[in-house]
C-alpha cells in the first residue's frame, strides 16, 4: 500500500484551515477571516473477529470460566450453543459478567428453526419463552438483543446440510432472519458444513442471513471432509458469497473426542487435535483466500468438565488453541485490510 494511501486509511478526517492573505471568500469580504475546510477521508476497514465456541448454561460455574478463558487466550467473541439453557436471570447475569470481560456473545437460536424444537432435551428452558418457537425466537431476541455484550444470533448449525435440502430449510431461514430484523439491529449468523464446491447453494442461504460461515475439520486427512488444501476453495467461497460477512470455522479438536461418535465412521479410534502450526496455517490459508472473520470450534472439546473424552479435557490442546489465537491476531495477513 502506498505511503500516501496508508496515512488516508488511518485519519478519520482532515481539518484545513486556511488564512486568506489577500484571498476573498465570496462569503466574506474579510481577508483575515480563517476559512476552515472538512475534507472527508475513506474510514478503516473494520478489524476482523476472531471467536470460539464455548458453551455452558449460563449461571453456571462452566460458562463462566469459558468465558473468562476466552477473554485471557485472546479471543473477543465466543458462540454458545447453551446460550438459551437458562432462566432469564441466569441468563441476564451471564451476558453482564461478558460485558465486563469485554466479549461478544453470538447467542444461539439454531435449536429452534424449524417448528419444532430440535432438540428435545433443551426444550423445558426453551418454552419458558414461549408455546411455539415462532414465539421462543421473538421473546428471546426482544430480551436480550439491545444486550451490550450480544453481537448476534446464530440461526441455524448446519441446516441445510446441502443444496437437495434447501427448498425445506431456506424459509425458516428467512423467516427466523425477519423476526430477528423486526426486533434488533443485530446480526444472524448461519453456519454450513461444507457440501462442496456450489456457489449458488451458498449464495443462497447468505441471501436468508447477515453472515455466513463454512465449517471444515480435515485433520486428519478423511474422506469426509477431504484434504487441507480445500480451505483455499473454501475461503473464495466464503469471499463470494459473503464477502465481509463471512467467516471460516477453523478445527481445535480431536477426532478422538467421544462427543463426535461420527469419528467412528471416519475410521478414527484416536486422532490427536491440530497443533498450533496447523491451526495457524489452515486460518492464513482461508483469510488469505478471502474468508474475513475466524471463529475456533472449540472450547468445549478440550475443557475439563466438557464433553471430551469422560469430561477430563486436554489443557494442553486449550494451550495450543491460545497460543495460536495469539499468532494469529499478531500476524500480518490477519491485520491486512
Amino acid at each position: 500500500m502506498r505511503p500516501l494511501k496508508r496515512q488516508l486509511y488511518l485519519l478519520l478526517a482532515v481539518v484545513v484551515t486556511l488564512t486568506a492573505n489577500g484571498f476573498h471568500s465570496a462569503a466574506s469580504a474579510d481577508s483575515s477571516t480563517p476559512i476552515s475546510v472538512t475534507v472527508a477521508t475513506p474510514m478503516a476497514p473494520p478489524e476482523r473477529l476472531l471467536g470460539i465456541y464455548a458453551g455452558g448454561n449460563p449461571g453456571t460455574a462452566y460458562a463462566a470460566q469459558a468465558l473468562r478463558w476466552a477473554k485471557a487466550a485472546g479471543f473477543g467473541l465466543v458462540l454458545n450453543y447453551s446460550s438459551i439453557d437458562a432462566t432469564p436471570a441466569a441468563i441476564t447475569g451471564y451476558l453482564k459478567l461478558a460485558q465486563q470481560l469485554h466479549l461478544k456473545v453470538i447467542m444461539s437460536l439454531s435449536d429452534l428453526l424449524g417448528t419444532t424444537d430440535l432438540d428435545p432435551s433443551d426444550r423445558v428452558w426453551h418454552r419458558q419463552f414461549g408455546a411455539t418457537t415462532d414465539a421462543e425466537v421473538k421473546s428471546i431476541v426482544r430480551q436480550f438483543g439491545a444486550r451490550p455484550s450480544v453481537w448476534g444470533f446464530s440461526i441455524s448449525d448446519e441446516l441445510p446440510g446441502d443444496a437437495t435440502s434447501l427448498a425445506h430449510w431456506l424459509p425458516a431461514l428467512k423467516l427466523r432472519q425477519r423476526q430477528v430484523a423486526a426486533l434488533s439491529h443485530k446480526p444472524t449468523l448461519a453456519t454450513l458444513y461444507w457440501s462442496g464446491v456450489d456457489p449458488a447453494f451458498y449464495r443462497s442461504v447468505k441471501s436468508a442471513t447477515t453472515d455466513l460461515a463454512i465449517d471444515y475439520y480435515p485433520v486428519p486427512q478423511n474422506p469426509r471432509y477431504g484434504p487441507v488444501s480445500a480451505i483455499t476453495t473454501i475461503g473464495q467461497t466464503l469471499h463470494a458469497a459473503a464477502g465481509r460477512n463471512s467467516w471460516f470455522t477453523l478445527q481445535g479438536f480431536g477426532w478422538s473426542n467421544g462427543h463426535h461418535p461420527e469419528s467412528q465412521g471416519l475410521g478414527f479410534t484416536k486422532a490427536a487435535a491440530p497443533t498450533t502450526g496447523q491451526m495457524v496455517a489452515m486460518a492464513k490459508q482461508a483469510i488469505t483466500a478471502g474468508a474475513r472473520n475466524l471463529i475456533v470450534f472449540s472450547y468445549d472439546d478440550n475443557a475439563p468438565g466438557g464433553y471430551g473424552p469422560e469430561g477430563l479435557g486436554d489443557p494442553h490442546e486449550l494451550g495450543a488453541i491460545a497460543t495460536a489465537a495469539r499468532t494469529i491476531t499478531t500476524a500480518a495477513w490477519w491485520r491486512a485490510g
